[in-house]
């Protein structure tokens, strides 16, 4: 029992120090994030999870806010992977 409550200390602590600087839109989107697993914690099942998954009306609004965005307005999945590898390192 005290392992766990020593790394949910450091998962929170990590968890607030990695957003301390974050901006609004980011931590709405965390927010969002964390809300709808919390929601759907309650089954077990993943795959149930998942079937039952609602986005968070911040997740709506951002992806009305991406609907009209062109192709050229995104990054390939091999550059996210490296900027993504060279700012946290995995």
């Amino acid at each position: 029992m005290v392992k766990l409550k020593i790394m949910e200390t450091a998962t929170l602590k990590e968890i607030n120090n990695l957003l301390k600087d974050a901006s609004p839109k980011v931590l709405e989107r965390t927010l969002g994030y964390i809300e709808g697993i919390l929601t759907n914690s309650k089954e077990n099942d993943f795959h149930k999870q998942n079937l039952n998954y609602q986005l968070s009306d911040g997740q709506m609004i951002e992806l009305d806010e991406m609907e009209d965005l062109k192709d050229e307005d995104f990054i390939s999945a091999g550059e996210f992977h490296k900027s993504v590898e060279e700012k946290y390192g995995f």
